[in-house]
Order: structure tokens, then sequence, then C-alpha cells
């Protein structure tokens, strides 16, 4: 049997190394069941690695995450350097708090979690995060146009330069790429499940 095209992806983009440094940064925090490629993994450390060479720095410096679901990507960005992780995710699962807690608990001020929705609650997550410097705008929410819309919408309000889009295939995530295009983000690379693009105003400076 041939492997679906998002299996190859998991198998390729990542290393035994990879998967080491994600369960050590990982293992404290709640674990995910259900076999569903919408969950970063060992394979999100390559791809997080890769998405740094292109933007030729050693760090992510200060990362804005939408769509936390267990922490584990806000653990890998905390691993490989940031120095800060802001999450927001509208989850009312147990799972989803208890992870939270977790990383406020090792992290401390190097993390904040954001219960809130960018499409319902676009002002008060604004006006919250106004002025704050963010180097990279992580998009693993609501896959849909409408979600995507209004996340690129927020990053773009808070001058966000790097846009990195996990789930961008249409058949997982059917508004990813319509969104890109009629925000005018410009792709760098894809890697693996995820899409790395720029505002024109870097891409072009």
């Amino acid at each position: 049997m041939m492997p679906d095209k998002w299996m190859m992806d998991r198998i390729l983009m990542r290393t035994h190394a990879d998967t080491a440094f994600f369960e050590k940064w990982t293992r404290d925090l709640p674990k995910r069941l259900d076999t569903t490629p919408f969950h970063s993994g060992a394979h999100s450390v390559r791809q997080f690695r890769a998405a740094l060479n292109i933007v030729g720095r050693d760090s992510f410096f200060n990362v804005l995450e939408v769509g936390f679901c267990l922490g584990h990507s806000a653990r890998i960005f905390l691993g490989l350097g940031a120095d800060t992780v802001t999450s927001i995710d509208n989850s009312q699962r147990q799972q989803t708090k208890e992870a939270a807690a977790i990383i406020r608990g090792t992290h401390k001020d190097a993390f904040e979690f954001i219960l809130a929705d960018s499409i319902k609650d676009p002002e008060l997550i604004y006006l919250h995060l106004k002025g704050r410097r963010f180097d990279l705008m992580f998009v693993d929410g609501n896959h849909n146009l409408d979600g995507v819309t209004a996340d690129i919408a927020l990053g773009t309000r808070l001058k966000v330069p790097f846009f990195l889009f996990d789930d961008f295939y249409p058949h997982w995530g059917p508004g990813v790429l319509p969104a890109i295009e009629a925000a005018n983000l410009i792709p760098l690379a894809t890697l693996g499940t995820m899409m790395l693009c720029a505002t024109p105003e870097l891409y072009f400076s």
C-alpha cells in the first residue's frame, strides 16, 4: 500500500534526534491518543528548525500562536529557544487547560495562554496584545477561510513579519491557501505539512 501524502510528510520530516527532542519537551504534557495529522509531533521539530534556517535566525524570539491544543507546539518553540510564546485557543477541553497550567508552571512569564476566539473576539485580543513585538505567528487553529482570515488579520495588525501555517493542504485546511492569497502574503517555503510566509512589506523591503 502506498501511504497518503500526509503520511509521507510525517515520515520524511523527522529524525531520531527530532523524536528525542519532542519527547523531552512534551513528556509532562497531556498526550493525544488519536492518529489524525492535526497535531504537532516530532515531525514539527524538523519543520520549525527549517523555518528558522530560512528566516536566518537561531531562535524565534517571540511567538504568537493560534491553536494551542495540548501545548506541544508551544513547548517545541520554547525548547528551540523562543523568549516568549503567547498562545490563543478557544477550547474548553480539560486537557487544554491542564497543558496551559503546566507550561505556565515551568516557563513562568515566558508563556501566556489566552482563552479567546480570533473570529469572535478580535478586538479584545488585539487590545490585549497591542504594542508587543512578535517575530512569528504560528497559525494552527480553525483551518477554514473565516478562521485563517481572522488569524492573519490579527497578525497583520500586530505587525508580525512571518507567518507559519500548519495543515495548509486543502484536504486538511481548505481555507488556508485562499486566506494566504487574499492577504497577499508571500510564500517562502513549504515544509512538510507547513507553509512559511512573509508579509509583502518585509519581502520587498
